[in-house]
């Protein structure tokens, strides 16, 4: 087993989940500590942890000016990232990323979403960093976007929305989906949120299901080589 990290999981509803990630590295034996700054945690010292993932929430980016706690989370995601400690943002954490280092955070100009399994298409420099071999889809959940930080390396982009994936430095990385997604996580999200299911853009639950057993696999595989090569960044 390769060296046991100590990794901080942020997430933004008290009751939420790591998803395959956290199975994943819980079973690779890594100290995982859960926090969730809406919900009073604190954040840790940077000196506490080697690396971190921000998982997704229902609340948008900009909603950082009437929480105060997010707007701490945003300062403290830029330290975490000018540290250079492993980090990764999901969803709204990708979205989180992208503002702390000057990207905006915005609706599709025809208030289009992705809630079920959309094709993405990597850059060159996606392709050849950590897409080579990708899935056919990835999840989604989101009606908002973002724009890139003038720093940031774009790794992909979708039909719907431009940003997908980015890489900040050689250690952070932003992804718009959701490679965590278990089957139970979709039943909640349908469950608490099945209003949006009408959206414009969002896949009925049917496909999305039998996209769900099509790309299990593929998907699972390709998160574990992901992550090997998330957790050992080249400086």
């Amino acid at each position: 087993m390769s060296k046991r990290l100590r990794l901080v999981f942020v997430l933004h509803n008290p009751r939420g989940s790591s998803g395959l990630i956290g199975e994943r590295l819980s079973a690779q034996g890594h100290e995982i500590q859960c926090v969730c700054p809406l919900n009073g945690d604190e954040l840790p010292e940077l000196d506490a942890f080697d690396a971190v993932i921000v998982f997704g929430g229902k609340m948008s980016a900009n909603d950082h000016e009437d929480l105060p706690e997010l707007l701490q989370e945003l300062l403290w995601i830029r330290a975490c990232v000018e540290a250079k400690k492993p980090f990764l943002g999901i969803c709204l954490g990708a979205q989180l990323l992208a503002m702390s280092f000057g990207g905006q955070v915005t609706r599709h100009p025809e208030r289009m979403t992705e809630i079920g399994y959309y094709h993405i298409y990597p850059t060159v420099d996606g392709f050849l960093d950590i897409f080579a071999n990708m899935p056919e889809r990835f999840f989604q959940w989101h009606n908002e976007g973002f724009t890139l930080p003038d720093t940031a390396v774009k790794l992909a982009a979708s039909d719907l929305y431009p940003n997908q994936a980015f890489r900040l430095g050689n250690h952070a990385y932003g992804f718009q989906f959701h490679p965590e997604a278990t089957k139970a996580q979709i039943d909640m999200w349908h469950q608490r949120d099945a209003k949006e299911l009408a959206h414009p853009g969002a896949q009925m639950a049917s496909a999305q299901y039998r996209y769900y057993h099509k790309l299990e696999g593929p998907i699972s595989t390709w998160l574990d080589g992901f992550l090997a090569h998330w957790l050992n960044p080249k400086d």
